[in-house]
């Protein structure tokens, strides 16, 4: 038994550090999964849009809502200003 759980409890954090590379089908260029965050805020998006940030991929998700996949290098560099933006 003790094999069976060390064999799944391995499994897991291989699961948990693989990277999954996804291939934007706007862009057609690839990015790692774990390097990026995903926004369905159309006004955050636009606003980190117009603050340089070049989204990753858009892509449309089940309930037909825009998604925008943004670096999370960009998303650290714009989080307090977006958060700290007149309301």
């Amino acid at each position: 038994m003790f094999a069976v759980i060390s064999f799944f409890l391995r499994f897991q954090i291989i699961e948990r550090t693989k990277e999954m590379i996804v291939t934007s089908d706007l862009t057609g260029k690839q990015y790692d999964d774990n390097e990026v965050f995903y926004f369905r805020n159309p006004k955050q998006c636009a606003f980190y849009i117009s603050k340089y940030a070049i989204p990753v991929d858009i892509y449309t998700d089940r309930s037909m809502q825009l998604v925008f996949a943004f670096k999370k290098e960009d998303h650290f560099r714009l989080r307090d200003e977006w958060n700290n933006r007149p309301h």
